[in-house]
């Protein structure tokens, strides 16, 4: 069996294992195929790029990214084909959503745009999670009010109590009433992005660019965050470990993330 000409993977809980790692030298071999052939990987993850930069940093400019949930879209020479903003009445709608909500986020709203992150002042220090948006934004910006943001916000991050998160994503959807995209990867992790974007749709950008179709495409994932794409391409996984809707709808790897599942299951091809 030959290589797809496009192989998108999600980062935590797929590609990566529980320490943010992956083996090098498979990777290294899989994409000396991709580029004897023509073909592409991407990094398909709610993560912003310099998260992806920092975890990926040996492999820089020979993978693209679908970054931020697909709100953007950059290919592995750093051009930009896609960032897709929400409006302000979105930004202030989450924040009053939040605001009014009985429980307490597990850290302060970040506002993420296509380099930096923001939070209000008054989240500062705020919630069991804090340090892991410092550790994700080591130059976190703090404000006072969201008109203080100057670019286009990609997404904003919330972390819920797990037990509450699904109730809360169906008060946020109420709220937003169709003007935005409301995800999640598990673990109370949401994320708010533009209206139809997902990780599909980021796809679809750089198939576009590149001239490829879904069906000579191969995607990895384990949330619910990762189901569109899935629906989407040619040549669908679930990890083992994915979450049990993934499991119940795609073929499976043929071991987990802490295993080398995604690129054992490569090898195959």
């Amino acid at each position: 069996m030959t290589l797809p000409k496009l192989i998108a993977v999600d980062l935590d809980g797929t590609f990566f294992d529980d320490h943010q790692q992956v083996d090098a030298a498979k990777f290294t071999a899989l994409l000396d195929r991709l580029d004897a052939a023509g073909g592409h990987f991407v990094a398909a993850t709610g993560n912003s790029r310099d998260v992806v930069d920092h975890f990926l940093a040996p492999f820089v400019g020979r993978f693209d990214y679908v970054i931020q949930n697909g709100g953007q879209v950059v290919t592995k020479d750093n051009e930009t084909l896609a960032l897709h903003g929400l409006d302000q009445l979105q930004l202030e709608l989450v924040k009053a959503t939040v605001e009014a909500d009985a429980l307490a986020p597990r850290h302060g709203n970040v506002y993420s745009t296509a380099t930096d992150g923001y939070m209000m002042r008054a989240d500062k220090g705020q919630g069991e999670l804090y340090q892991n948006m410092v550790m994700e934004f080591p130059n976190l910006i703090f404000i006072d009010d969201l008109s203080e943001i100057p670019d286009p916000v990609i997404k904003i991050i919330l972390n819920w109590p797990e037990s509450e998160a699904t109730p809360f994503m169906a008060k946020l959807n109420a709220e937003l009433a169709g003007t935005a995209h409301v995800t999640t990867s598990g673990f109370g992790m949401i994320d708010v992005v533009a209206p139809n974007v997902n990780k599909a749709v980021g796809l679809q950008t750089l198939a576009n660019h590149y001239g490829v179709t879904f069906d000579d495409m191969m995607a990895f994932g384990d949330g619910a965050n990762d189901i569109e794409m899935l629906q989407a391409v040619g040549q669908p996984f679930a990890m083992t470990n994915a979450a049990p809707a993934l499991l119940e709808q795609f073929p499976q790897t043929v071991s987990d993330n802490n295993h080398d599942g995604v690129l054992d299951t490569i090898a195959t091809f």
